[in-house]
């Protein structure tokens, strides 16, 4: 695989400010990121590290599902409650309406409830309720390919579009980089990346986050969350190369809150291929 030997550590801090900010919606200095370039060393009979998205591994293709950076960041919950307020002051005012017609004494109430569900109900409940947050992503290590699904957020997240987007990359073009990050004290920012990068150019690189540590209860959580990252690293890489990996099927799933799978679907072609034995022509 390459190893970004054109590409200078500054550029590829630009490079993932620019990318994490696009998904984010919030401004990130660069020179406030620590890069890592994870190295690969394998091994056999590796145990599976503790991947709560994890959702199927057969001898053609392993899958599991990832949070994006809302999740993290409480946007989801942060819409379900907005949707709620904004639910329930429409209610209030709309049985106030029929109880007792329009009343001047609660016209701060009516502004408001405008405001709510003309403004605010549309964007919070698409971000809570019509979005799918958990998207997988597909290692066939029988084509050696990748299967990667993305939310593309153009403008701020709740007012904004959000597309969902699909790709196909090549093993051999794939690299793996731990990204970290502290907005503050009680949420710093560690991400598992993958960087497709074919030609070197930095123009050309193209990124997907695989893996994100939550905001952390105590030093040791987080020490323990940001050891994930090497280990899920060496986890794709071994079953990639046709390492023995041990399956992670019979972990305890935790909650997770409005997951909204039931949103998302591969496109026919793209899960035919997915989970081919061969490469299929287009």
């Amino acid at each position: 695989m390459n190893k970004n030997e054109s590409i200078s550590y500054t550029e590829m801090q630009k490079f993932f400010a620019r990318e994490i900010k696009e998904v984010g919606g919030r401004p990130i200095t660069s020179k406030n990121l620590e890069l890592s370039l994870l190295p690969i060393h394998a091994r056999e009979n590796l145990s599976a590290p503790e991947m709560p998205w994890y959702t199927e591994v057969n001898d053609i293709y392993m899958e599991f599902r990832r949070s994006p950076f809302w999740m993290v960041a409480g946007y989801v919950f942060l819409g379900f409650m907005l949707s709620l307020l904004s639910i329930s002051i429409l209610s209030i005012v709309a049985f106030s309406f029929y109880e007792m017609g329009f009343n001047s004494d609660l016209l701060f109430l009516y502004l408001l409830a405008f405001v709510l569900g003309c403004f605010i109900l549309p964007g919070a409940a698409k971000i809570a309720f019509f979005t799918p947050h958990y998207l997988p992503i597909r290692f066939n290590r029988k084509t050696q390919k990748i299967y990667v699904s993305d939310l593309i957020i153009e403008g701020n997240i709740f007012f904004g579009k959000i597309k969902l987007t699909f790709h196909e990359y090549d093993w051999k073009d794939v690299e793996g980089w731990e990204v970290s990050r502290h907005f503050s004290k009680s949420m710093p920012y560690n991400g598992l990346h993958l960087v497709v990068n074919r030609e070197n150019d930095i123009n050309a690189l193209r990124q997907t986050r695989v893996y994100t540590t939550r905001a952390p209860w105590s030093a040791q959580e987080m020490a323990r969350q940001k050891n994930y990252i090497p280990q899920i690293w060496l986890y794709c890489h071994n079953y990639m190369a046709y390492k023995t990996v041990s399956g992670a099927k019979n972990k305890p799933q935790p909650f997770i809150f409005l997951r909204n799978n039931w949103l998302f679907k591969w496109p026919k072609e793209m899960d035919k291929r997915s989970r081919s034995s061969k490469i299929l022509s287009e």
